[in-house]
């Protein structure tokens, strides 16, 4: 049997877990940059990879 932790010992009071990409911390102007240092139109890489067969099987882990 597992021992009870005891909260004031702990260094936080939650955990969170982001599994599919919800959570986004970056630069909102990362993907555009990109496009512009590479030559595509913007907006040419996230139409890629947020792609609805793309975006799935990045979320399932499945083809």
């Amino acid at each position: 049997m597992a021992r009870p932790v005891r909260r004031e010992t702990l260094p936080f009071d939650a955990a969170l877990c982001d599994f599919d990409g919800v959570v986004y911390v970056g630069d909102p102007d990362g993907m555009n940059a990109l496009d512009r240092a590479w030559g595509p139109a913007e907006g040419t890489l996230a139409g890629a990879s947020f792609e609805g067969e793309s975006l799935r099987a990045a979320v399932t882990g499945r083809p």
